[in-house]
């Protein structure tokens, strides 16, 4: 007797191998600007984080001043694509941000990345 793979056995790997395809195919074509979107959300937390740390260390301390944020912070936290221009975050010269001593940071430019991002 000969044995070999019923057609019901095949369809059925035939389906779960397309399902499993359906599901995997999207997750590998992750693109560039999905990274950068990404790398923007983690970089905000992380100068969030960092202006709330000032602020709660200048409360400790009794000083009545608000955290600052320059380019030498930004240097120290590793954030190279950021920069501060005229009180405004900027990300690799193209998408501008503004934020305050409450650790609020808003999308201003360009409305795309913006829309995306839904800060």
């Amino acid at each position: 007797m000969i044995k070999a793979f019923s057609l019901i056995e095949l369809t059925f790997v035939i389906i779960i191998l397309g399902v499993l395809l359906a599901i995997a195919v999207p997750r590998l074509f992750f693109s560039k600007d999905d990274a950068n979107l990404l790398k923007i959300k983690t970089d905000i937390a992380t100068i969030q984080a960092n202006i709330l740390h000032q602020k709660t260390a200048l409360l400790l301390s009794a000083k009545v001043q608000e955290p600052v944020l320059n380019s030498q912070i930004l240097t120290e936290l590793n954030l190279h694509k950021w920069s501060i221009d005229n009180q405004n975050l900027v990300f690799d010269n193209s998408v501008r941000f503004s934020y305050d001593s409450n650790a609020t940071i808003n999308c201003l430019s360009p409305q795309e990345i913006c829309d995306k991002l839904k800060l």
